[in-house]
């Protein structure tokens, strides 16, 4: 039997990117909202949160490619914020294709159709205002996680998730009617990925109790003291010091078997302090569930 996490790769998986792309998608309707862009052109409006969406999860990728390359810390501060402004500038040019004829104004930006080229790249700076939130949580879990580790997409994916939860619960109360199956849409896929989390976790937790149990063929905990090379092997659970080692054991043919001993994995002095980071982890995603579900409900009672 192996971890439910059974590669310990530095890059950060999947779910990392569609939790960037879901919060995109919010922001875009947040700043496009005030600025009026649903009452100059609806279709735009809509077509502007997807574009928002697909673009984010597009750069959430490029994030991950990056973070492999070992230049990611350094391109993350402009990637995103251009990223941002790229939106900003396809959603204006969209407003000017749709209807090139009829005067389209900003008045609090002093932006009109008048004059094409302001117009157009107008999109740069509220595109990348939206960017500036996102910059902000991506450096806020670039401090949550700072190594490798079997839990690195769960890590990297609660986060993005929660915030594009509680933030799209509380822009319920300003919503229009039209826009609040959207709003409701992107809440729900951000819980499905928070739910994701939670199952992953779940099955890691079990995983861990096997091992310290002594119920899974193959593994055994063992002091690090006893294993050198620790330093080698990333930790089950992020955050967890590195006390023990999970050792797999393998049995080579050559002529003879010999077991060898490899480190898997480096975890807790027991399973209280290995798995304690996926117990406040799930605590946290229960308390955003919770607090998400309170809030939009009080949201769509006062409509």
């Amino acid at each position: 039997m192996r971890s439910p996490s059974a590669s310990a790769s530095a890059a950060v998986p999947r779910p990392f990117p569609l939790a960037f792309g879901l919060l995109s998608a919010l922001l875009a309707l947040l700043v496009m909202h005030p600025l009026g862009t649903p009452r100059l052109d609806l279709g735009v409006y809509r077509a502007g949160v997807c574009i928002a969406g697909g673009v984010g999860a597009s750069t959430g990728w490029l994030l991950v490619r990056l973070r492999e390359t070992g230049r990611w810390r350094r391109s993350s501060g402009w990637l995103v914020p251009l990223a941002g402004g790229l939106v900003g500038v396809l959603i204006q040019t969209l407003l000017l294709i749709r209807d090139p004829h009829y005067q389209l104004h900003v008045r609090g930006l002093g932006l009109s159709t008048r004059n094409t080229a302001a117009w157009v790249l107008g999109g740069l700076p509220l595109g990348a205002l939206a960017a500036l939130v996102l910059s902000g949580v991506l450096a806020v879990t670039l401090r949550l996680v700072s190594a490798p580790a079997h839990d690195a997409a769960e890590r990297w994916t609660t986060p993005f998730a929660a915030a594009t939860a509680l933030v799209g619960a509380l822009a319920l109360g300003a919503a229009d009617r039209g826009e609040i199956p959207l709003v409701l849409g992107i809440i729900f896929a951000a819980l499905t990925a928070l739910a994701h989390v939670a199952l992953a976790d779940a099955a890691r937790a079990r995983w861990l109790r096997s091992v310290f149990e002594g119920e899974v063929p193959g593994f055994e905990v063992v002091p690090a003291e006893e294993f050198p090379s620790v330093v080698d092997a990333p930790p089950v659970v992020g955050a967890v010091l590195p006390h023990a080692v999970i050792v797999q054991i393998e049995e080579a043919q050559q002529g003879y078997r010999a077991a060898a001993r490899v480190a898997f994995a480096t975890t807790g002095i027991d399973l209280y302090f290995a798995s304690r980071p996926l117990l406040q982890r799930r605590a946290g995603i229960l308390a955003t569930l919770a607090v998400t579900a309170v809030i939009t409900a009080i949201a769509l009672s006062l409509r």
